[in-house]
């Protein structure tokens, strides 16, 4: 399925009937951003393969309240960025991300398993810079969830710190 407009839905199950087939594909095409807007915290499309393939990309909407829109499935970020606002995007604990372009711009949930050498790489960045962001644990024994986001420019308080600002990553 390759969707061109806007995605809303006011069903308020937490998760929506929204192409939850396995093995299938939802594309986010064209060349006009796309907005997904729900009414409260929901799985969107649970198991299938969900492409940004838009230029112009894809912002989650739904108000001021802060969301969280799950995909389950694997999300393959072709081309667009992906802009949250104060939502955040969560990536299931089944699900996973293929990036060739484009990245979430705002605040990105992965899962965290429990093991060893436990690593995630959040693709995350600012409208104009991919700036993703890689953990790495040792060891983790209860599994959870980590959100991620960057931002440009040094941290408000660089100066009173003892970093040299020059010598910084320009990220907070």
């Amino acid at each position: 399925v390759t969707l061109l407009g806007n995605l809303m839905t006011d069903s308020q199950a937490t998760t929506q009937p929204i192409f939850s087939g396995s093995g299938g594909t939802f594309v986010f095409g064209g060349s006009v951003p796309h907005t997904i807007s729900m009414l409260q915290v929901t799985t969107l499309l649970s198991s299938a393969v969900t492409v940004v393939d838009n230029p112009a990309g894809v912002i989650l909407g739904g108000g001021d309240v802060p969301w969280a829109y799950t995909f389950g499935g694997v999300l393959n970020l072709v081309s667009g960025n992906i802009t949250t606002g104060v939502h955040t995007l969560a990536i299931g604990s089944a699900g996973s991300v293929v990036r060739a372009d484009g990245h979430v711009v705002g605040f990105l949930r992965k899962a965290v398993g429990t093991g060893t050498s436990v690593a995630r790489t959040f693709e995350v960045g600012t409208e104009d810079d991919y700036a993703p962001v890689s953990v790495a644990f040792a060891s983790v024994s209860t599994a959870g969830n980590l959100t991620a986001t960057t931002a440009a420019g040094d941290h408000a308080q660089i100066a009173a710190s003892l970093l040299d600002s020059t010598r910084t990553a320009n990220r907070t």
